[in-house]
C-alpha cells in the first residue's frame, strides 16, 4: 500500500460570506444614514416653515393694530400688552394649523384666536374712535356748558369730565393708562384707568408729600388693615360701552323753536312782540300792571295791554309739543326706549328753564311723557315766554300817577322799549367771526349773515374810499345815528357797546353797564384795547 497525502480541504465559500455580510452592514449604516438625514431634514423643514407662519401672522396682526393706532399716542405699557396680543394670536393661529389638534383643545384655541381677531378687527378701533368722539364732543360743548346746545350741567358726571380733560393737559392730575379686559360676554374690550397723582401740601413752608396709604380710624377698612387712598380713587372706564355717542348729555335747543314758533304765528316781530298783528290783538283782553325796575332802582307799577295767557298757550302749544315729542322719540329711535331723550329733556328742564319739575316718562301718550309732566313742562315753559311778552308791553300810564305824559316821557317810554327789545336781541346776536388759535373771537366779516343779524334796527354800508373793506358804517335806523366799526379789534361785547349807544342808550344804563363787564373781560386778550369808548366811533 502505497502512503497517499492527505487530502487538502480548500474554504472558496467563506470569503464571500464576509464580503456579503460587510456589503450588508455598509448597506444598513447608508439606509441608516439617510433615514437620520431625511428626518433632520423634516424637522429642519417644519420648524423654518413655522418660524415663517409665525413672523407672517404676527406681520398681519400687527398692520391690524397699527392701523387703528396710527393717530393716538399711546403709552408704551399699552404697546407692550398689545404686542402680548399680536404674538399670542399668531401663535394659536399656528397650533390651529396642526390637523393633529383635535377636540375641546382645539375648540378652545379657536374661540380665543376669534376673539382676539374680533378685537383687532372691531373691538379695539371702536373703543379708540368712542375716545376720541368723547374728547371731541367734551372740548367743543363744554365751553357752552348748561346751556341750549351744551353740554349738559346736571348730567354729566364732573370725575368724568375732569378725567377727559386731563388728556388734553401738559401736566395732568391724574396718571392714566390702558388695559385689554373682557365684558361678561367674553368679548375683548379697552379699559381705560386713571389714578390720582400723589400731591404735596404746604406746611409751615414745607412741602409735605401725600401718602397713599394714611393711618387713621377713618382710612381702615372692615378687616382693620390700611386702606390705600390712592387705590380707592381709581377709575376704570371701559372704552367700548362707556363712551359711546350716548354717554354723554346735550341740552336740546328748545329756546330757539319757540322764538321761531312765535314769529311764525305773528306774535313777534324780529323778537318783539308785534302790536300790529290781527293774531296779538285777538289775544288782547283788558289791562294788567306790571312791576319795573327804573334807572335808580326804583321799583314801579304801570298799567299795560293784557295779553291773555289762555289764549296764548292754545297757539303756542302745539309747536312747542312738536318739539318735545321729537326731543323724547329721538332715545326712541336711536336706543330702543325714551331713555336718552327724556334724560335729554331731564337735563334741559334742570339747567335751562331752571324749573323743579321730574320729567315721567310714558309710552301711552304721542309725546312721551305723562299728561301731568307734559302739563307741567309746557306751563312753565309757556309761562316764563309770556311774562317776558307781558314785560315788554308799552307802558300806558304809572300807576297812581295821573298826570299825562309829556312828549318828552312818551319818547323816553318808547326809547325805553326800544332798548330792552334791543338788549334782548343783543344777547343771541352771534356775528360768526372766526377763532385765532389761542385768542377769542376776534374778526369780524362783513356780509350778509352779519347783515341779517343787524336788520331791522340797524342798516350798514361801505366806508368810502375803504378798498380794503376793514371799516363799516352801522347805521340805527331808529336814531339816524351812525359810527364807522373796523372789521378788527372789535370784540362781541364792543360792537354792541356801540349798537346800544347808537339806538340811543346811555352808558350808565344798566344794560350797557353789563356789556361793559363784559368787554372788560375780552379787553384782557392780546391785541384788544382795555378801555374803549363807542361815542369815539360815532359820526353825528
Amino acid at each position: 500500500m502505497s502512503y497517499r497525502n492527505p487530502q487538502t480541504v480548500i474554504d472558496t465559500e467563506s470569503a464571500k460570506y464576509y464580503a456579503q455580510a460587510i456589503s450588508s452592514i455598509g448597506q444598513s449604516t447608508v439606509k441608516a444614514l439617510n433615514t437620520r438625514f431625511a428626518k433632520a431634514q423634516a424637522i429642519k423643514k417644519s420648524n423654518l416653515k413655522g418660524q415663517a407662519d409665525l413672523i407672517k401672522f404676527s406681520s398681519d396682526y400687527l398692520k391690524d393694530v397699527n392701523k387703528s393706532l396710527k393717530d393716538f399716542n399711546i403709552t408704551p405699557q399699552f404697546r407692550k400688552i398689545l404686542d402680548g396680543e399680536v404674538n399670542k394670536a399668531a401663535q394659536l393661529r399656528q397650533q390651529l394649523a396642526n390637523v393633529n389638534l383635535t377636540g375641546n383643545d382645539r375648540l378652545s384655541k379657536q374661540n380665543e384666536l376669534n376673539a382676539l381677531e374680533t378685537f383687532f378687527d372691531v373691538g379695539l378701533p371702536n373703543a379708540l374712535e368712542n375716545l376720541k368722539g368723547e374728547r371731541d364732543e367734551i372740548s367743543a360743548k363744554q365751553v357752552n356748558l348748561g346751556q341750549e346746545g351744551g353740554l349738559s350741567a346736571s348730567a354729566t358726571n364732573p370725575q368724568v369730565l375732569n378725567d377727559i380733560n386731563d388728556t388734553f393737559s401738559g401736566s395732568p392730575k391724574a396718571d392714566y393708562d390702558f388695559n385689554i379686559i373682557r365684558d361678561s360676554s367674553g368679548a375683548l374690550n379697552v379699559s381705560m384707568t386713571f389714578l390720582n397723582k400723589p400731591s404735596a401740601r404746604t406746611q409751615d413752608g414745607r412741602e409735605l408729600p401725600y401718602r397713599g396709604k394714611v393711618e387713621s380710624v377713618l382710612s381702615k377698612g372692615k378687616d382693620n388693615k390700611i386702606l390705600d387712598l390712592a387705590e380707592k380713587n381709581k377709575r376704570t372706564y371701559n372704552l367700548n360701552s362707556d363712551f359711546t355717542p350716548q354717554s354723554l348729555v346735550m341740552n336740546p335747543v328748545i329756546n330757539k323753536g319757540v322764538s321761531e314758533n312765535l314769529e311764525n304765528e305773528k306774535i313777534t316781530l324780529n323778537g318783539a312782540i308785534d302790536l300790529n298783528s290781527e293774531i296779538v290783538k285777538g289775544m288782547l283782553n283788558g289791562t294788567s300792571v306790571i312791576k319795573s325796575v327804573d334807572k335808580n332802582n326804583v321799583v314801579k307799577e304801570y298799567e299795560v295791554d293784557n295779553l291773555d295767557i289762555t289764549k296764548f298757550k292754545n297757539t303756542m302749544l302745539p309747536g312747542l309739543k312738536a318739539q318735545i315729542t321729537g326731543v323724547i322719540k329721538q332715545g326712541r329711535a336711536s336706543g330702543g326706549d325714551m331713555g336718552s331723550g327724556l334724560v335729554a329733556m331731564q337735563s334741559w328742564t334742570d339747567d335751562v328753564l331752571g324749573a323743579d319739575i321730574d320729567l315721567e316718562p310714558s309710552a301711552e301718550t304721542d309725546h312721551g311723557l305723562t299728561p301731568g309732566s307734559f302739563a307741567k313742562l309746557t306751563d312753565a315753559i309757556l309761562d316764563k315766554k309770556h311774562k317776558e311778552l307781558q314785560d315788554t308791553m308799552p307802558r300806558l300810564k304809572e300807576v297812581g300817577v295821573d298826570e299825562k305824559l309829556t312828549e318828552s316821557e312818551i319818547k323816553r317810554a318808547g326809547t325805553s322799549k326800544r332798548l330792552k327789545s334791543l338788549t334782548s336781541k343783543l344777547e343771541k346776536l352771534n356775528t360768526k367771526r372766526p377763532t385765532l388759535k389761542g385768542t377769542k373771537k376776534q374778526d369780524i366779516i362783513f356780509d350778509s349773515e352779519f347783515q341779517k343779524q343787524l336788520l331791522p334796527e340797524f342798516s350798514f354800508k361801505n366806508v368810502e374810499g375803504d378798498e380794503e373793506g376793514d371799516y363799516l358804517e352801522l347805521k340805527s335806523v331808529a336814531t339816524g345815528k351812525v359810527a364807522e366799526i373796523p372789521s378788527k379789534g372789535l370784540s362781541d361785547a364792543k360792537l354792541k357797546m356801540t349798537m346800544y349807544i347808537l339806538d340811543g342808550g346811555n352808558t350808565y344804563d344798566q344794560a350797557y353797564l353789563k356789556l361793559q363787564k363784559e368787554a372788560e373781560k375780552e379787553g384782557k386778550v392780546q391785541g384788544l384795547p382795555i378801555v374803549f369808548d363807542p361815542m369815539s366811533l360815532i359820526k353825528n
